[in-house]
């Protein structure tokens, strides 16, 4: 196989927690995985799930308290040279606040185009290459963000990101504060921008149809750590961890008389285990050593190609996997 473009190893991010109870909050715990050149790898989980944190991570906004993050084989440093930052960018979840309110767009999208060292054409004529890549027009570089909707500012974003021309876009919650509508249209952007450009794009959502249809593998994330990886339509058509198998049961159905998987998570929202498995407080498949032990992201012999699974209960055997929400939602994409 070839080597990974980006891999993360054992990747873990602590954050000092101060006040009466001193110490630190561990956002991201030991994850690992790795990404192929072209991939799209989505990276889904509920709020506090740690994905977010990873991302940035990853884009170099946090520094990791412990493990590596490699681009084409190599450890990032901590000081990360210009050629190495425009390589990975980073498209954040509100555009507004990371777009300079008193600034035109055509200036933020010329101050790009400077930074990414591109030469040949004038910089106002790259700007309008860049708008009409992203289905913008060309009055928009007029314009200041606020005049702009907010899908239209999360493109001005995009065409930002793409002035460098990286090689790695992650996109950290880029459709969820966007109209249904709207994130369609951004999806389709980034799925085209993906193949005409091949690049490789990490996504991080909680929308399970959202990353469906974009992504070709999900890692699924709880509690700072990955407990499941594979591709997409394994996980929607065979997921094994619990977990897994509750986010599928609680996402929208189309016909209100579709069954839910029998796997829920129980009861709505308890505190996270602080040993063991973080979910077995949550777990219906909960067992003695889930308190003993933190399962390994592992093959357990019958899984679909790709497919790992942190869970003590699918490394035991469990064989209710085929109870899944996915044969009565959408169908395979």
């Amino acid at each position: 196989m070839p080597e990974p473009i980006l891999e993360a190893r054992e990747v873990t991010v602590d954050f000092a927690h101060r006040g009466r109870n001193a110490g630190h909050v561990r956002a991201v715990d030991h994850v690992s995985f790795s990404v192929a050149a072209g991939e799209r790898l989505g990276i889904v989980g509920e709020s506090g799930s740690g994905k977010s944190t990873l991302c940035k991570s990853i884009a170099g906004v946090y520094k990791p308290s412990s493990g590596q993050v490699l681009y084409q084989g190599a450890a990032l440093p901590a000081k990360r040279s210009p050629d190495l930052r425009r390589a990975i960018q980073i498209v954040f979840q509100d555009p507004y606040t990371s777009l300079n309110p008193r600034m035109r767009i055509g200036k933020v999208l010329e101050e790009a185009v400077r930074a990414g060292g591109r030469t040949g054409e004038e910089p106002a004529q790259q700007v309008q290459e860049l708008l009409v890549t992203v289905g913008l027009p060309a009055v928009a570089a007029t314009v200041r963000p606020s005049k702009l909707s907010g899908g239209q500012r999360q493109r001005v974003a995009i065409a930002r990101a793409l002035a460098v021309e990286p090689t790695i876009i992650l996109a950290d919650e880029v459709t969820s504060a966007l109209d249904v509508s709207v994130q369609a249209v951004i999806v389709n952007l980034l799925a085209r921008l993906a193949s005409e450009r091949n690049l490789t794009l990490v996504f991080i959502t909680h929308n399970l149809q959202v990353v469906r249809a974009l992504c070709n593998r999900i890692c699924v994330m709880h509690a700072g750590r990955i407990v499941e990886t594979a591709f997409t339509r394994t996980i929607f058509a065979a997921p094994k961890h619990p977990y897994t198998l509750a986010l599928l049961a609680a996402a929208p159905r189309l016909h209100p008389r579709e069954e839910a998987s029998e796997m829920t998570a129980r009861p709505a929202a308890p505190p996270i285990a602080a040993e063991g498995c973080a979910y077995r407080l949550r777990c219906p498949l909960a067992r003695a050593k889930c308190a003993e032990e933190v399962p390994p992201l592992a093959r357990t012999g019958d899984e679909e190609p790709g497919q790992r699974v942190a869970c003590h209960a699918v490394a035991e055997g469990w064989e209710g996997a085929a109870r899944s929400p996915a044969n009565s939602t959408t169908g395979e994409s």
